[in-house]
Parts: structure tokens; C-alpha cells; sequence
């Protein structure tokens, strides 16, 4: 928040889900042992600087879904999801976020997938999917490609498809980056994992997906940011 905040971008979290936070030893620089903690949470943040009149926060919320994967104890992963309820510009909208389970479980996957839809992803109003589902919309015969349909299966529309339904897989793929930029971006095992989903009341306008290196003091040098790709997508109201 405070790396928004010196970029001038006024946001804030509305809804947060603390998916994993873990310390474990581990060894660090030749044979030093030290430790490793990861910390993994799904978060909305919601722009601070629009009028209120014309956009506010309703109702914010969050959960984790009942199907999980077991890991070894003291290590368990807390899958769930985010949403947000604005009002813009008199008009109702639902935001969704999650971040599913890995495709090395799929039938897990998939459950919570069902979970998503037909828990907070079902509503009246106007309603927004984004997440990183973890199921490769480009690879049909993927073991956890039938999350994607569960996803896209009741009235939920793929935004990347509607907009560029010729574009190329090496421009579609949002996972799968080398974190030595001396390597091609997305050159281990490339998938389309992070959607933008949309359902009646919106029209579409862009989508585009974002890459950029990142310093670090490694001897490396700069780094990506992240081993997914960033989406960004423009809708209007109808």
C-alpha cells in the first residue's frame, strides 16, 4: 500500500483473506541457516480518490471455501475468496476475487470452483470474477481444465476471449515466468491461469496483460515482479 501511495495511486483494502502465513528454517547462503517465511493473503483494494456520489462501498466480505487440500500439519493452505459491493454511479456491481487451489489437485479444484459460483459469485447485481484459478484456459485436455468450465459454465463470460479470440498463445499465457530476465518471460510451462470474468450488465472494452522487471539486489540483477503476468480490463455499464 505505502509503494501505491508514493506512486500517487489512492487505494485501500476492502476485503481481506489470509490464505497462508508459514516460517520454516531453511538454508540461506552457503550453509547459513536462517529462515523462510511466506506470507499469502487475497485482497480488493478500492480506489480512495472518486466522489462518493458517484462511487462507494456497500458491503465488503470474505471466506475460505470448505473444500481443501490436507497438508502436513502446522502447514495449511486457506483457500478462499474476496468481494466487495459498489455502488457507481447508482448501480449495483459485485467484485469477486480468488485464488483456487493448484492444478495438482484438481477434483479440490473444482469443488471450490462450484463453491465460488454458487456462493458469493451468485448474485442479482452486476457481478465481476477476477482471480488466479490455477486451471489453464488454453489447455482443454488439462486434469484441471473443467474448473475453467465450472467458471465459465452459468452465465460468467471470459473477457481475454471475447476481446481477442485470435490472439496467440505465447500472448495469451499469464503464468509461467523465468525470474532471470537473462531467460524468455514465460518459458516454464506457460498457462492461462488469471481470468477476468464478467456476467450481464457490462459491455467489455479492453484487456491487456502487463510484465515488468523489477531491482534486486540478487547478483542476478533485476527480477519479475511476479511469476504471473498482471491483467487489466476496461468495462462500461449498460
Amino acid at each position: 500500500m505505502n509503494a501505491l501511495e508514493r506512486q500517487g495511486a489512492n487505494y485501500k483494502a476492502v476485503s481481506v483473506h489470509q490464505a497462508f502465513d508459514g516460517q520454516l528454517p531453511a538454508f540461506i547462503n552457503e550453509g547459513e541457516l536462517g529462515s523462510v517465511r511466506l506470507t499469502d493473503r487475497d485482497v480488493i483494494l478500492m480506489r480512495t480518490d472518486l466522489p462518493a456520489k458517484s462511487f462507494k462501498l456497500a458491503k465488503s466480505k470474505a471466506g475460505a471455501y470448505e473444500a481443501q487440500l490436507d497438508l502436513v500439519t502446522g502447514l495449511d493452505v486457506s483457500r478462499g475468496w474476496t468481494a466487495a459491493d459498489v455502488k457507481l454511479s447508482g448501480e449495483r456491481i459485485r467484485f469477486v476475487n480468488s485464488h483456487l487451489e493448484t492444478s495438482a489437485a484438481p477434483s479440490v479444484q473444482k469443488q471450490q470452483a462450484r463453491e465460488l459460483i454458487n456462493g458469493p459469485a451468485k448474485s442479482k447485481k452486476r457481478t465481476l470474477l477476477v482471480g488466479d484459478f490455477n486451471s489453464d484456459a488454453e489447455n482443454t485436455e488439462s486434469a484441471a481444465y473443467g474448473t475453467y468450465d465450472v467458471l465459465t459454465g452459468k452465465k460468467l463470460v471470459d473477457t481475454w476471449t471475447t476481446l481477442k479470440p485470435k490472439a496467440s498463445f505465447k500472448k495469451s499465457v499469464t503464468y509461467g515466468v523465468n525470474d532471470d530476465l537473462r531467460l524468455a518471460p514465460y518459458s516454464v510451462n506457460p498457462e492461462r491461469l488469471d481470468l477476468v470474468l464478467f456476467g450481464a450488465g457490462f459491455t467489455p472494452k479492453t484487456i491487456s496483460r502487463f510484465i515488468s522487471p523489477v531491482e534486486s539486489a540478487l547478483p542476478l540483477g533485476p527480477l519479475w515482479n511476479s511469476d504471473h503476468g498482471g491483467i487489466s480490463a476496461d468495462f462500461t455499464l449498460v
